[in-house]
């Protein structure tokens, strides 16, 4: 990777956090529960991706990125040893739609519906299934993030879905 100290490497920094920035604090947000501390937790990411930039091949960035993201909040966690419930209002300052208003309407209620089924699933469902369909992780990736094998992540987004689907059934009375 170019160095980012050079006027040029400046520019790829900025193209790399305008990437990323928004589906890191969506899976931050997805573990600490809080929008403030999910912003502090990738701000800090970031700041370590630039001081340990050379130790990072191209090809792994988005993994290091959401791996150091997926540490940092752990560590926040278990250093405040707190849990505190998502607030569905966060979510919508995280992203800016482009689309009718009623198509977005309807896709919000859609996604609110899901993110609260999603909720009632185990922990480490919940994190695959959003790093797979949230931020569009292969199942290596996820695998090199969570350190569950790539077998594993692929029986966990199996059964996660499973579970939706049958959650999803019971309420729609199918």
């Amino acid at each position: 990777m170019a160095t980012l100290e050079k006027p040029e490497g400046a520019k790829i920094f900025q193209k790399l956090v305008e990437t990323h920035q928004n589906s890191l604090t969506r899976y931050a947000v997805s573990i600490v529960h809080s929008l403030e501390v999910s912003r502090e937790v990738v701000q800090d990411v970031f700041l370590s991706f630039w001081k340990h930039q050379d130790q990072i091949h191209n090809s792994a960035v988005k993994v290091w990125l959401f791996k150091s993201c997926r540490n940092s909040c752990i560590d926040y966690l278990r250093k405040e040893n707190r849990m505190s419930h998502f607030n569905e209002g966060d979510q919508e300052s995280i992203e800016c739609p482009n689309e009718l208003p009623s198509v977005v309407m309807e896709k919000e209620e859609a996604q609110k519906n899901i993110l609260k089924k999603i909720e009632t699933l185990p922990s480490k469902h919940r994190e695959v299934l959003r790093l797979k369909f949230q931020e569009d992780l292969s199942y290596k990736e996820i695998s090199e993030i969570t350190g569950c094998t790539v077998n594993h992540v692929g029986v966990l987004i199996h059964q996660g879905v499973l579970k939706l689907r049958e959650s999803l059934a019971i309420q729609g009375g199918h």
